[in-house]
């Protein structure tokens, strides 16, 4: 969120996926959202996911030029998923 209105908030959401003993995390799945002259942007989305995986989400914000960053920690899938309304916001 925003302090005050701006002319562009983005919000892009990356998924990335891992297996225990892996030493990166892999590409799963991504989108943005972009809002203009408002103060916050929110995205959500429904994804279908394999078991057997740790799942977390990487986030990079913006409000016109400044731009920060951040992620969940991890969460183990021990079965096949949907997980509806992952909901970042910014």
């Amino acid at each position: 969120m925003a302090s005050r209105e701006v002319e562009k908030v983005m919000i892009s959401v990356m998924v990335e996926r891992a297996q225990e003993g892996d030493d990166a995390w892999s590409f799963y799945d991504s989108w943005q959202k972009e809002n203009h002259n408002v103060d916050r942007v929110g995205s959500n989305r429904t994804l279908e996911v394999e078991g057997g995986y740790y799942y977390r989400v990487r986030c990079i914000h913006s409000a016109n030029d400044d731009v920060s960053s951040s992620f969940t920690n991890g969460v183990y899938v021990e079965e096949d998923s949907i997980f509806p309304d992952i909901l970042p916001e910014l």
